[in-house]
């Protein structure tokens, strides 16, 4: 991996505190909102114990909301305008999954009559985080996966996947753009990271 980083305005090599641990934080904090969330909604589906699953998925969804907030202005740095390549992105992605968690709720396993036990249709984009699996590691095997998943819903949970989809990219797409807003604002510097993998 080969980092550089250079004023634009002196010319003067710096090192920039990239925003790598903020992610980390962030996708740790949204993967606990999940578990909360599968936790409130099995309480729910027995009928006992909803009320301190419901505060315990609310505080988990407030940390998960603070630790995003704190992801994004992790890009740029408050004291400088940085160009990253592959964090943002990978943020963008954790964002969209947890979009469409919320949207959708914990789970979207099909509830066609038929396929609700057929092996091939086993699990969902949901609850296997299979955005965010695709992003981390890019594979025919994910997009076969996405693909068995959506062949298996229901005309109305496909409506219903196809609108969290189009609602959590256009918000993403809204704190992408607050973030571009907050970047042209600041003095340029640029920092390219490159990798191998």
């Amino acid at each position: 991996m080969l980092d550089s980083t250079e004023d634009s305005v002196s010319s003067t090599p710096l090192r920039l505190r990239t925003a790598t641990n903020a992610v980390r934080d962030f996708a740790l904090a949204e993967k606990n909102a999940h578990e909360a969330q599968l936790a409130l909604h099995y309480r729910r589906v027995i009928g006992e114990g909803a009320a301190p699953a419901k505060a315990a998925y609310a505080n988990a969804e407030n940390v998960a909301n603070a630790a995003l907030i704190q992801a994004w202005t992790h890009y740029p740095p408050l004291t400088s305008s940085t160009l990253l390549i592959d964090e943002p992105l990978q943020l963008a992605i954790l964002d969209l999954q947890a979009e469409l968690r919320r949207r959708l709720g914990p789970n979207n396993h099909t509830v066609v009559e038929g396929l609700v036990d057929d092996p091939g249709c086993a699990g969902d984009v949901v609850q296997a985080r299979l955005l965010v699996r695709f992003a981390e590691a890019p594979s025919a095997e994910i997009l076969n996966l996405m693909a068995h998943q959506v062949a298996c819903l229901g005309a109305r949970q496909l409506w219903e996947l196809e609108t969290a989809l189009s609602r959590g990219f256009a918000s993403v797409a809204s704190r992408l753009r607050q973030r571009d807003s907050m970047i042209s604002s600041r003095p340029s510097r640029v920092w390219l990271r490159l990798s191998n993998s």
